[in-house]
């Protein structure tokens, strides 16, 4: 399961995860593309942004520039 903590946490602290819907995200993303989870911590990166040997796992379409409707798709594809 892919989710987006929805809180700030310390180690070893429990958070809130959406595993789904609209989430706003500290990001400006551009509305309509896909976005995929990127090997920067916490990041979100755009499908040509995926670099070779890692995995693509799509978070969902940007709503607007500020919402990711996000639907977590792990798509067993690596670059």
């Amino acid at each position: 399961n892919v989710g987006v903590p929805i809180c700030p946490s310390s180690l070893n602290q429990a958070i809130s995860v959406v595993t789904s819907g609209d989430v706003t995200l500290g990001a400006t993303m551009t509305a309509g593309l896909a976005y995929f989870l990127s090997d920067t911590p916490g990041g979100v990166c755009l499908p040509a942004d995926i670099g070779a040997g890692e995995y693509a796992v799509q978070l969902g379409l940007a709503a607007s520039t500020t919402v990711l409707a996000l639907k977590p798709v792990y798509t067993g594809v690596s670059n």
